[in-house]
């Protein structure tokens, strides 16, 4: 995998999608369109899996904790500069928004079937 620092372009709208996984809202209603713009990144199933686990999650994993976290959504430069600024992992419990992910990896792959067979 490339190194997040060395693919910014690629990297800030999946990053601003995937991350709206971890907002004190109800996501269900927009896990089509992050579906629809997760399976354009180019990045495979997998990597997707591995930005959300080892980019986002020791990042954003508090905001699935308090009641009234953040739910508008992370600024994108505050979220750049952390995972890119981040040299260690951060030791905090394993919050992970697993039903979520489960949903949007099957619409991922729904959405890359469509566009392959309208090719």
């Amino acid at each position: 995998m490339t190194p997040a620092a060395a693919d910014l372009l690629q990297r800030r709208p999946v990053w601003l999608a995937l991350s709206e996984l971890f907002l004190d809202t109800d996501v269900d209603a927009r896990l089509p369109s992050l579906a629809q713009s997760l399976a354009a990144s180019g990045y495979s199933e997998a990597e997707l899996d591995w930005i959300l686990r080892r980019e986002l999650q020791p990042l954003l994993q508090w905001n699935l904790v308090p009641v009234a976290g953040v739910w508008e959504g992370f600024d994108p430069e505050w979220l750049e500069q952390s995972i890119i600024g981040r040299r260690r992992r951060l030791r905090l419990p394993c919050l992970f928004p697993r039903d979520d992910w489960r949903r949007l990896a099957v619409l991922i792959r729904e959405e890359r079937e469509r566009s392959a067979a309208a090719d």
